[in-house]
Order: structure tokens, then C-alpha cells, then sequence
């Protein structure tokens, strides 16, 4: 270390020699840049074929998943948005409102308020548990024998429906 501090170090030698060095690697820069440019172009023009070419590629099998989307999932899910929504309709809300009008029946009764509450909780709890008993309609067409009306139902003539004039 001696030895550096003792050597007269000569500043416009150092300076042209930085000068020269700076220069040096500014041209050896152009030149890389100058030979990576076209590779770099190749490169990018490659890759947006190649991104192309998996597009075209890509594309038939995106297709056969959005048709087997649209073609298997979607009715499933129709199907199970239909069976939900039949199933709130004919069994959840026709318990709800089993529950309320037992709720308010139990409401009505005599008693404490605590008594009242509790009969209230238990009837709609019960009410909404039990199942409805489903009463089987008869048939809307009305039985007759060999092709006549019913006795029961009178029938008029077409004729006396029709609107009368005022007169």
C-alpha cells in the first residue's frame, strides 16, 4: 500500500485513459445493440406466430368446452334451479304459512305471556313439520251415461247466450 501512496499519480493520463475506455464501450454497445436488434425483432415476430398458431390451436377446444357447457351443465342446473323452486312453492311455503296461521291460532288462546310464547313456538314448529296431507281432487269431467248431460247440470241453448239487442 506504501507503494501506491509514493507513485505520483498523473490525473490527464487517467482522465484521457477513462475518456478512451468510456468511447471503447460506447462503440462496443452499438455494436451489440446493433446485432441483437434483429434478433430481438426475430424473436418477438416468432413469438407472436407462435402465440397465433396456439390461438388457431387453442380454439377448436375452447369451443367443444363451451358447447359441452351450454349442452350438459346448463340443463342440470335448470333442472336443479326447477326442482328448488318447486320445492319452495309446494313444500316451504305452504309450511310457512301452516306455521304462521298456527302461530297466530296459539297467539289468540288465553294465558300468561310466557305460556302464550311458548304454545306459539310449539304449534308453528309442529305446523311446520307436519307434512301437508295432499287431498286427491276428483276427476273434473262429469260422468254421464250414453252421451246425455247430467240431470244435475242444466245446460241452456246456445242461442239464449248470445247478447240480445236493446230495444
Amino acid at each position: 500500500m506504501a507503494y501506491i501512496l509514493d507513485k505520483k499519480i498523473d490525473l490527464d493520463q487517467a482522465r484521457q485513459e477513462a475518456a478512451t475506455l468510456a468511447d471503447s464501450l460506447a462503440a462496443q454497445a452499438g455494436r451489440a445493440a446493433g446485432w441483437a436488434a434483429p434478433r430481438v425483432n426475430r424473436a418477438r415476430e416468432e413469438f407472436i406466430k407462435a402465440a397465433k398458431e396456439a390461438q388457431l390451436r387453442a380454439q377448436p377446444v375452447v369451443e367443444e368446452a363451451r358447447t359441452r357447457v351450454v349442452e350438459e351443465y346448463v340443463p342440470a342446473a335448470q333442472r336443479a334451479a326447477e326442482g328448488a323452486r318447486v320445492r319452495v312453492v309446494e313444500e316451504y311455503v305452504p309450511a310457512a304459512q301452516r306455521a304462521a296461521l298456527a302461530a297466530q291460532e296459539a297467539a289468540n288462546t288465553e294465558g300468561t305471556l310466557t305460556e302464550r310464547a311458548q304454545r306459539i313456538a310449539v304449534a308453528a314448529k309442529e305446523a311446520a313439520l307436519t307434512p301437508e296431507v295432499s287431498v286427491k281432487k276428483k276427476h273434473p269431467v262429469l260422468k254421464t251415461s250414453a252421451g246425455s248431460p247430467s240431470p244435475a247440470v242444466p245446460r241452456a241453448p246456445l242461442r239464449d247466450l248470445a247478447p240480445q239487442p236493446a230495444g
